[in-house]
């Protein structure tokens, strides 16, 4: 025993063992708390929801619960609660909407479900006991309909994705140009929200009917449709913006009205949460239509970096608790409203780049913290996550230099640097969704790129190292670049592609970043020189440690036109389109304003009206090829075309885009289109288009005058042209006929140099035959020297006279 662990107390004659006395103690606290009451907590395992289910035909629920020995023992009757959307468990005021006897087992509730009310879905239920004191005391929290996709509107597979690169995209016709494949576009509540029937269109949800703003709803419809057209997948961020005309109860009730960027949606009162949802089923019922009338969006983001209530979630002061919950709340209403219309729709939340916070009452939840909370209070939500990860100094361009973001599950900031960190978490058990890391994004991402200067080729380094760590990321399906267009509003910092001129975010100057965004997503062989020059101004070693292993597949394949047919373009000619009836599903699909078919000379053509709003900017028309076949076996494309303006030429480009062996493939056709004329334009597609599908074709024009008021492109007929058979055929024997001859020269002259070869080499043998027999006569002297004792040598010899 350790000396120290015992006391003597020898004035009393006592001894005291300190180590017995502390066991004896704990024993005691242990049975105490074995034998005290079961408190409310510990009660709530005694009986458990296990399932909420509907019925096969949708008009019942049954709640599934399991009852434990001890729950039955103290307990006579269990009850189920039915609660409105947005509570979180409070009883007071609410009545049982049915009960059973507690007896230990399995037992099920079968309430009534009105399939017809879209706010039913909303409603959870919770079971409770009886106090002692005439109320209930909850049993565990809230459960929701288990599968709510029985009640969908749609269940059409959700698109597919090829590329993770995505663009704020201001710019729709360079974005294409650029790859860009997704997309995120901000969608402000409260310029939906209308409060006049005559500016608005209504809807009912829920046997309420809402208004709708037409104005803003058209906007909508144009943007979303003109993206979806463009092959570029639309993430819909849902945020709330100050206006004075907008309702008040709109905004959280302790919001403060100040220059926030964007506000915390209301859901204090099951009407407001409804209002919510209503809107949210309403845009996504709208953009997720398989017709594709308005467009496809059938991912949400709700908020903006909602981790932050003071700024750009405003919520004011509010307990960070409640307005946690409050945010809980809002993405499940917006998961269920979303999926009601759509099965495979897609709810994000939305967090900025502090990742943990060191002071308690800081106004900016850590993204951490929040993303924890969020997962275990909508544990049975499938939401995804859209970070920002901005460098922690938002001007520092070579963000692995930054100190601040630094490889660790404590690091006050979560940047491109680190991104290992947020992913890591996703696959955190305490994260996961029926066994699954959540999906997400990287929502917004941009560094710093003065037009100019050292920072601008920093900066497009600095995209390509992101793009490929988020590429060579598993759980990232999205890369979102911030900003299409430097802006001004932005403290100074330019993450733009382009310089903005004087004009409001017009493009000026093109800059580095711009080539390097076109081509990181490109078959190695077509980007190996761009990435190349990014090399010594990166961490890295060499252009394959900077790609890694990521996917890119895509091609970009460029043909010039020309005006005159080459000799492959005299033969067959099929007509494509001639708009003699129709204009064949032909759409104002870029900076064109409308359609129209107008007849000149007898012919019918197709004019579309074209708004110019940059000089970097594509204007045009497009359609889907639903025959991709015709278009490979042609040799030739041609379209008759003409552009109104009081330029002199304008530049016209022949775009064809499609999938071929899981990677995109854009046919880019070029040349210079004379203005006010018609002109007959021909490329040479060949086998680029082969194998092609889910093709689609874009007619554009770029340039025109200052003058134009009204600026136009015609286009009368589009046609394949296949070879003409005697021509090639011709030209195939004439081929034949020079290799024959081009062979027999090569072999004629190889044997008159191989003969020449052999006559070289006789000559020299015959030379060097005849040296070696004067070298032996030399040789031979010293033995044959004349003399009178050698008869034989004096014979041999001449006359005495020649010698």
């Amino acid at each position: 025993m350790s000396a120290s662990l015992i006391v003597n107390y020898r004035r009393y004659g006592v001894s005291v063992n300190l180590k017995k006395i502390i066991t004896a103690f704990a024993v005691l606290i242990a049975a105490l708390l074995l034998l005290s009451p079961v408190s409310a907590d510990d009660e709530e395992t005694g009986a458990l929801i296990e399932a909420v289910a509907l019925s096969d035909n949708c008009d019942s629920v049954s709640v599934s619960v399991s009852i434990s020995d001890s729950f039955a023992s103290g307990n006579d009757r269990l009850y189920l609660f039915r609660l409105p959307p947005g509570n979180t468990g409070k009883l007071d005021g609410f009545i049982p909407a049915a009960s059973v006897s507690a007896e230990a087992g399995k037992s099920v509730f079968t309430l009534s479900f009105d399939k017809t009310d879209k706010t039913a879905p909303l409603y959870s239920y919770l079971i409770a006991g009886a106090d002692g004191n005439g109320g209930y005391r909850p049993l565990g929290k809230p459960e929701y309909i288990d599968d709510i996709t029985m009640l969908s509107e749609r269940n059409h597979p959700y698109p597919q994705i090829t590329s993770k690169k995505g663009l704020q995209v201001q710019l729709t016709s360079d974005a294409q140009l650029l790859g860009i494949k997704h997309t995120v576009i901000n969608v402000s509540l409260s310029d939906l929200f209308s409060d006049s029937s005559e500016k608005a269109d209504a809807f009912v949800f829920g046997s309420k009917e809402y208004l709708i703003d037409k104005s803003a709803l058209s906007m909508l419809d144009y943007r979303i449709k003109t993206l979806t057209d463009a092959g570029i997948h639309i993430y819909m961020n849902l945020i709330l913006t100050f206006d004075t005309s907008a309702p008040e109860s709109l905004y959280y009730p302790d919001a403060v009205n100040t220059t926030s960027s964007a506000y915390a949606l209301n859901v204090s009162d099951p009407s407001y949460v409804n209002r919510a949802a209503a809107y949210i089923n309403f845009l996504a019922s709208r953009y997720t239509d398989e017709t594709g009338m308005y467009g496809f969006c059938g991912s949400y983001i709700v908020g903006y970096e909602v981790n932050n209530q003071a700024e750009s979630n405003n919520a004011g002061m509010s307990d960070k608790t409640e307005y946690m919950t409050a945010c809980a709340t809002l993405l499940r209403t917006a998961d269920t409203a979303a999926r009601l219309a759509y099965s495979n729709a897609r709810i994000y939340t939305s967090v900025s780049n502090v990742w943990r916070t060191r002071i308690e009452s800081a106004e900016t939840i850590g993204a951490r913290e929040f993303l924890l909370f969020l997962s275990e209070n909508c544990y049975d939500v499938g939401f995804g996550v859209s970070i920002n990860p901005y460098p922690s100094l938002l001007g520092m361009t070579d963000y692995w230099n930054d100190r601040f973001a630094v490889d660790s599950a404590s690091t006050e900031f979560l940047s491109m640097k680190n991104l290992n960190i947020f992913t890591d978490l996703l696959k955190n058990d305490a994260m996961l969704y029926n066994g699954e890391p959540r999906r997400a994004i990287i929502g917004e991402f941009g560094l710093d790129g003065k037009y100019g200067t050292e920072s601008e080729a920093l900066q497009a380094a600095g995209y390509a190292y992101a793009y490929y760590t988020a590429a060579n990321n598993d759980l990232i399906e999205a890369f979102i670049w911030h900003r299409h267009v430097d802006h001004s509003g932005e403290s100074g910092l330019n993450y733009g592609i382009y310089t903005s001129s004087e004009q409001f975010l017009a493009p000026k100057h093109e800059k580095k970043i711009r080539s390097v965004i076109a081509a990181v997503d490109l078959v190695s062989e077509q980007r190996s020189d761009v990435i190349s020059s990014l090399i010594s101004l990166l961490p890295v070693s060499s252009a394959e440690e900077l790609t890694g292993t990521a996917d890119c597949s895509r091609r970009r394949i460029r043909i010039s036109g020309t005006a005159a047919p080459g000799p492959d373009a005299v033969g067959k000619k099929d007509i494509l389109f001639d708009f003699s009836e129709s204009t064949y599903s032909f759409y104002p699909s870029d900076n064109s304003q409308y359609l129209e078919l107008l007849e000149e000379d007898e012919r019918k053509f197709l004019r579309a009206r074209l708004i110019n709003i940059a000089p970097v900017e594509y204007m045009g028309i497009g359609c889907t090829l639903s025959d991709m076949t015709r278009l490979a076996s042609a040799d030739y494309i041609s379209v008759r075309v003409r552009t109104v303006s009081y330029a002199t030429a304008v530049d016209f480009r022949l775009i064809i885009t499609g999938a071929k062996n899981g990677g995109d493939v854009m046919v880019d056709c070029t040349s210079t289109l004379i203005c006010n004329e018609w002109t007959e334009l021909y490329f040479p597609v060949g086998d680029a288009a082969e194998g092609l599908e889910n093709g689609k074709l874009k007619l554009w024009v770029r340039g025109g005058s200052e003058k134009d008021s009204d600026l136009w492109l015609d286009v009368s007929d589009i046609k394949l042209c296949s070879s003409d058979p005697s021509a090639k055929a011709w030209r195939i024997f004439t081929l034949i006929i020079i290799i024959a001859l081009s062979t027999a020269a090569a072999v004629i002259l190889t044997l008159i140099l191989v003969s020449g070869a052999q006559r070289r080499r006789r000559k020299r043998k015959k030379k060097h035959g005849s040296t070696k027999f004067r070298n032996r006569q030399v040789q031979r002297q010293p033995q044959d020297i004349v003399s009178s004792d050698n008869p034989a040598a004096q014979e041999d010899q001449p006359p005495s006279d020649l010698k």
